[in-house]
């Protein structure tokens, strides 16, 4: 399930939607995510998107509107704002660090 979530970043991805893709209620898929990984399903989905994001930049990605779009955000604000939550400064840190 987490290599169907990683393989599909870019979509838009909810929880009911996986929960019915794989077999499951939402109830017992929302479980499972805090059972197994200590995280809520959105939670682990912004950390995936924001790992990927990191992945993409040391790939030499350089726009942030780009990366947005690559890991899925319609909201280039959004993006950086969770980026931020995770990773402890925005975007543009990590791409013009050196």
């Amino acid at each position: 399930m987490l290599e169907y979530i990683n393989e599909h970043l870019q979509e838009n991805i909810v929880l009911r939607n996986l929960a019915q893709e794989f077999g499951m209620s939402e109830r017992t898929l929302s479980r499972l995510f805090a059972l197994e990984l200590d995280l809520s399903f959105s939670g682990y989905y912004k950390r995936a998107r924001t790992m990927k994001a990191l992945e993409l930049i040391e790939q030499g990605c350089d726009s942030v509107s780009q990366l947005a779009f690559e890991v899925g955000y319609q909201s280039v604000s959004t993006f950086s704002n969770n980026f931020l939550e995770i990773c402890g400064n925005r975007p543009l840190y990590f791409i013009h660090k050196d």
